[in-house]
Protein backbone atom coordinates (compact mmCIF):
# COMPACT_ATOMS: atom_id res chain seq x y z
CA UNK A 1 0.00 0.00 0.00
CA UNK A 2 1.53 2.94 -0.90
CA UNK A 3 0.11 6.34 0.87
CA UNK A 4 1.79 9.83 1.57
CA UNK A 5 3.64 10.78 4.36
CA UNK A 6 0.96 13.46 4.99
CA UNK A 7 -2.21 11.11 4.90
CA UNK A 8 -0.83 8.74 6.90
CA UNK A 9 0.33 11.85 9.97
CA UNK A 10 -3.27 12.97 9.44
CA UNK A 11 -4.60 11.29 12.41
CA UNK A 12 -7.00 12.72 15.22
CA UNK A 13 -8.69 12.40 18.70
CA UNK A 14 -12.29 11.64 18.00
CA UNK A 15 -14.81 10.43 20.44
CA UNK A 16 -17.51 7.84 18.96
CA UNK A 17 -20.52 6.39 20.28
CA UNK A 18 -20.73 2.95 18.46
CA UNK A 19 -21.27 3.44 15.00
CA UNK A 20 -23.96 6.21 15.18
CA UNK A 21 -21.62 9.64 14.90
CA UNK A 22 -18.95 11.15 15.87
CA UNK A 23 -18.86 14.01 18.53
CA UNK A 24 -15.84 15.58 18.32
CA UNK A 25 -14.04 17.28 15.06
CA UNK A 26 -12.58 15.11 13.08
CA UNK A 27 -9.42 15.93 10.51
CA UNK A 28 -10.78 15.51 7.08
CA UNK A 29 -10.49 12.78 4.65
CA UNK A 30 -7.93 12.78 2.03
CA UNK A 31 -9.15 14.47 -1.14
CA UNK A 32 -8.96 11.22 -3.24
CA UNK A 33 -8.90 7.22 -1.90
CA UNK A 34 -5.02 6.07 -1.00
CA UNK A 35 -3.27 4.30 -3.97
CA UNK A 36 -3.29 0.58 -3.48
CA UNK A 37 -1.61 -1.38 -5.74
CA UNK A 38 -4.08 -4.41 -7.16
CA UNK A 39 -0.73 -6.58 -7.43
CA UNK A 40 -0.78 -9.54 -5.27
CA UNK A 41 -4.93 -8.63 -4.39
CA UNK A 42 -6.98 -11.76 -4.21
CA UNK A 43 -9.74 -11.79 -6.61
CA UNK A 44 -11.59 -10.41 -3.43
CA UNK A 45 -9.56 -8.23 -2.72
CA UNK A 46 -9.35 -6.61 -6.07
CA UNK A 47 -13.02 -6.74 -6.37
CA UNK A 48 -13.66 -5.31 -2.78
CA UNK A 49 -10.73 -2.39 -3.78
CA UNK A 50 -13.24 -1.28 -6.67
CA UNK A 51 -15.92 -1.47 -4.58
CA UNK A 52 -14.64 0.91 -1.80
CA UNK A 53 -13.17 3.31 -4.42
CA UNK A 54 -16.40 3.75 -6.24
CA UNK A 55 -18.44 4.33 -2.93
CA UNK A 56 -15.73 6.94 -1.44
CA UNK A 57 -16.03 8.81 -4.43
CA UNK A 58 -19.60 8.35 -4.44
CA UNK A 59 -20.30 9.26 -0.76
CA UNK A 60 -23.81 8.12 -0.72
CA UNK A 61 -26.02 8.15 2.24
CA UNK A 62 -26.08 5.53 4.98
CA UNK A 63 -29.45 4.20 4.17
CA UNK A 64 -28.11 3.28 1.04
CA UNK A 65 -26.47 0.39 2.53
CA UNK A 66 -29.34 -0.78 5.82
CA UNK A 67 -31.97 -0.76 2.96
CA UNK A 68 -33.61 2.29 4.05
CA UNK A 69 -33.28 1.72 7.34
CA UNK A 70 -32.23 4.82 9.71
CA UNK A 71 -29.85 2.96 12.01
CA UNK A 72 -26.00 3.05 12.97
CA UNK A 73 -24.85 1.72 9.97
CA UNK A 74 -21.05 0.97 10.09
CA UNK A 75 -21.53 -2.77 9.63
CA UNK A 76 -24.80 -2.13 7.10
CA UNK A 77 -21.23 -0.62 5.32
CA UNK A 78 -19.47 -3.87 5.49
CA UNK A 79 -21.99 -5.87 4.44
CA UNK A 80 -22.74 -4.38 1.37
CA UNK A 81 -19.59 -3.74 -0.09
CA UNK A 82 -18.92 -7.58 0.56
CA UNK A 83 -22.70 -8.38 -1.38
CA UNK A 84 -21.15 -6.14 -3.70
CA UNK A 85 -17.71 -7.67 -4.38
CA UNK A 86 -19.51 -10.64 -4.96
CA UNK A 87 -18.81 -12.76 -1.35
CA UNK A 88 -21.85 -11.44 0.65
CA UNK A 89 -21.84 -12.53 4.62
CA UNK A 90 -24.65 -14.29 5.82
CA UNK A 91 -26.93 -12.86 9.03
CA UNK A 92 -26.83 -15.85 12.06
CA UNK A 93 -30.11 -14.21 13.29
CA UNK A 94 -32.20 -13.86 9.29
CA UNK A 95 -29.78 -15.78 7.18
CA UNK A 96 -30.00 -12.28 4.31
CA UNK A 97 -26.26 -10.67 3.27
CA UNK A 98 -27.45 -8.06 5.90
CA UNK A 99 -25.67 -7.51 9.15
CA UNK A 100 -26.61 -4.33 10.89
CA UNK A 101 -25.05 -4.96 14.55
CA UNK A 102 -21.35 -5.23 14.98
CA UNK A 103 -21.09 -7.73 17.38
CA UNK A 104 -23.64 -9.95 15.49
CA UNK A 105 -21.22 -9.23 12.82
CA UNK A 106 -18.10 -10.47 14.79
CA UNK A 107 -20.00 -13.26 15.76
CA UNK A 108 -20.34 -13.98 11.72
CA UNK A 109 -16.79 -13.46 11.51
CA UNK A 110 -16.27 -16.62 14.31
CA UNK A 111 -18.44 -18.68 12.89
CA UNK A 112 -17.25 -18.96 9.71
CA UNK A 113 -13.52 -19.43 11.03
CA UNK A 114 -12.50 -16.18 9.62
CA UNK A 115 -11.87 -14.30 12.69
CA UNK A 116 -8.06 -13.28 14.17
CA UNK A 117 -8.21 -11.90 17.83
CA UNK A 118 -5.66 -8.70 17.80
CA UNK A 119 -3.94 -11.12 20.31
CA UNK A 120 -3.04 -13.32 17.86
CA UNK A 121 -0.73 -10.77 16.11
CA UNK A 122 -1.60 -11.43 13.08
CA UNK A 123 -0.88 -8.64 11.08
CA UNK A 124 -3.99 -6.62 9.10
CA UNK A 125 -4.38 -6.91 5.03
CA UNK A 126 -5.73 -4.80 2.93
CA UNK A 127 -9.36 -5.82 2.82
CA UNK A 128 -9.73 -7.16 6.60
CA UNK A 129 -12.72 -6.31 8.13
CA UNK A 130 -11.74 -4.42 12.04
CA UNK A 131 -13.81 -5.13 14.84
CA UNK A 132 -13.83 -2.31 17.95
CA UNK A 133 -15.02 -2.76 21.41
CA UNK A 134 -16.46 0.38 23.20
CA UNK A 135 -13.82 1.46 24.41
CA UNK A 136 -11.34 3.23 21.78
CA UNK A 137 -12.30 6.63 19.83
CA UNK A 138 -14.41 4.47 17.63
CA UNK A 139 -16.75 2.85 20.03
CA UNK A 140 -18.33 0.07 18.84
CA UNK A 141 -17.76 -0.13 15.59
CA UNK A 142 -16.77 -1.91 12.37
CA UNK A 143 -14.84 -1.02 9.14
CA UNK A 144 -12.33 -2.11 6.58
CA UNK A 145 -8.51 -2.53 6.76
CA UNK A 146 -6.50 -0.42 4.00
CA UNK A 147 -3.52 -1.39 5.25
CA UNK A 148 -0.80 -0.88 8.07
CA UNK A 149 2.43 0.90 7.68
CA UNK A 150 4.45 2.00 10.49
CA UNK A 151 2.17 0.72 13.16
CA UNK A 152 -0.95 3.15 11.60
CA UNK A 153 -3.72 1.44 10.76
CA UNK A 154 -5.44 2.89 7.61
CA UNK A 155 -9.32 2.28 7.11
CA UNK A 156 -11.99 2.71 5.18
CA UNK A 157 -15.93 2.87 6.26
CA UNK A 158 -19.44 4.31 7.01
CA UNK A 159 -20.42 6.26 9.76
CA UNK A 160 -17.43 7.44 11.15
CA UNK A 161 -17.01 11.54 10.84
CA UNK A 162 -18.94 14.20 8.45
CA UNK A 163 -18.54 12.83 5.37
CA UNK A 164 -20.92 9.09 4.99
CA UNK A 165 -17.66 7.37 4.18
CA UNK A 166 -14.27 8.46 6.02
CA UNK A 167 -10.57 6.95 5.27
CA UNK A 168 -8.94 7.21 8.75
CA UNK A 169 -5.41 6.84 10.26
CA UNK A 170 -5.06 5.56 13.69
CA UNK A 171 -2.16 4.21 15.85
CA UNK A 172 -2.04 0.68 15.64
CA UNK A 173 -2.26 0.31 19.97
CA UNK A 174 -4.59 -0.41 22.54
CA UNK A 175 -6.02 3.21 22.48
CA UNK A 176 -7.63 1.89 19.50
CA UNK A 177 -10.32 -0.02 21.06
CA UNK A 178 -9.07 -3.30 18.44
CA UNK A 179 -10.94 -6.37 18.99
CA UNK A 180 -9.49 -8.53 15.76
CA UNK A 181 -9.92 -8.74 12.17
CA UNK A 182 -11.71 -11.00 10.14
CA UNK A 183 -10.09 -12.41 6.72
CA UNK A 184 -12.21 -13.12 3.71
CA UNK A 185 -9.59 -14.35 1.07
Amino acid sequence: MVLSRRSVLATSVVTLTGCSGLTASPAPSPAAFPSIAAAGLSAHQRALLGVLRTEFAAQPPGTKYSEGVEEAWCADFVSWCEKTAGSPLKNPNGGGWRIPGTMTLLDHLRATGVWHPLSTNRRPVFGDIAIYDGNGPFGQHTNFVLGVEQRVLTTIGGNERAAPITVSHHPLDASLGLLGFGHRP
